[in-house]
């Protein structure tokens, strides 16, 4: 149940981030998303346990985490403004898949034929939903496909901090990082903000926040192993809210491919019992 609500949450994130693209870039939706779970984190939540979070060994791996977790959002909600809920998260859901390769080549963890047929299979739903060539998304739909490489970067280096850290610090740390290190960047891409705006920016940093609390108090009540292939219900979330809100109906292409990323990647969790903590924006 934690998981259900956590992902719906975060569906709902994503659908406020979609109808805030219109008015507002990706990067400054994305400083506004980290500056509320600073302030929620570091003020409202926890302030006494917030410095003891940021107490790390390995800083310089925490901050290229929290690096790939930024511009992986940054990624997906310029995705947001160009394709519907459905396609983009169907893209972005190749993530697992992306994590057994690098799992391989980085990590040295052995694949299996198998697991490399479940991910090639995935890829050519990836192709069905994208359709290249037909001109249909074009270069927008890049942007998620980036974005779940940075998503898998994210999780292999999950992986590697886990052994001594707890994974959930991400939370601050990208609060931290998000929240100061954007605002260096943010006013050479800022548009004025209405106060319409301004409450969609704290809608989407504490949607996004109590989402990630969720999950990750799921994933500490059930092994990832168990409780990972659940996070597929997302796509279900994104889609219904993409027809609700935005009156999106997915395609027979998109619905097909979007069906064999979600199998493959369930075989690919199957076989693999990922020990990190979900990574959901």
């Amino acid at each position: 149940m934690l998981l259900l609500v956590g992902t719906a949450l975060i569906a709902a994130m994503d659908a406020v981030v979609k109808l805030m693209s219109t008015s507002l870039g990706a990067l400054q939706i994305t400083w506004g998303r980290y500056v509320t779970q600073a302030i929620l984190l570091f003020l409202v939540i926890s302030p006494r346990q917030s410095v003891l979070r940021l107490r790390t060994r390995k800083l310089p791996l925490h901050l290229f985490r929290v690096s790939l977790l930024l511009v992986s959002s940054v990624l997906f909600f310029g995705a947001l403004a160009t394709m519907s809920l459905a396609e983009a998260n169907a893209i972005s859901f190749t993530a697992p898949l992306l994590i057994t390769v690098l799992s391989g080549l980085i990590l040295g963890e052995v694949v299996g034929v198998r697991r490399w047929i479940a991910v090639a299979t995935g890829f050519a739903g990836v192709l069905l939903v994208v359709q290249p060539g037909s001109g249909v998304m074009g270069w927008a739909a890049l942007l998620p496909l980036i974005a779940a490489v940075c998503a898998a970067l994210y999780h292999v280096t999950t992986r590697l901090l886990a052994r001594t850290e707890d994974p959930a610090n991400t939370l601050y740390f990208a609060a931290l990082v998000g929240g100061l290190g954007l605002s260096m960047v943010v006013p050479f891409f800022w548009a004025p903000l209405t106060a319409q705006l301004l409450l969609g920016m704290v809608t989407v940093g504490t949607l996004g926040t109590v989402g990630h609390f969720f999950l990750i108090r799921a994933f500490q009540i059930v092994p990832a192993a168990t409780l990972s292939p659940f996070l597929y219900v997302y796509l279900l979330w994104a889609t219904a809210l993409g027809w609700l809100v935005f009156g999106d109906v997915p395609g027979p292409a998109t619905m097909l491919g979007a069906a064999i990323i979600l199998g493959s990647g369930l075989y690919v969790y199957r076989h693999s019992g990922h020990e990190s903590e979900a990574h959901l924006r």
